[in-house]
């Protein structure tokens, strides 16, 4: 996720990222993930993954600061 960052990011160091949520197949929004803190999703198959491994395949949001 460090990579993925606005570039108008500025400052110590850089942008850190507060949230992010995924769009689901259905449309629907997740809750905000927190990283480091509430980032774990359970799949189907109840698996429990870290949710920024589905930011290659899904639509997200994310929440900056500096």
């Amino acid at each position: 996720m460090q990579n993925i960052r606005p570039a108008k990011c500025s400052g110590t160091h850089s942008c850190d990222i507060i949230a992010y949520r995924i769009q689901w197949s259905d449309g629907r929004w997740s809750d905000s993930f927190i990283p480091g803190h509430s980032d774990f999703h359970k799949r189907g198959d109840n698996v429990m993954i870290k949710a920024w491994a589905m930011l290659n395949d899904h639509n997200y949001r994310i929440s900056f600061c500096n």
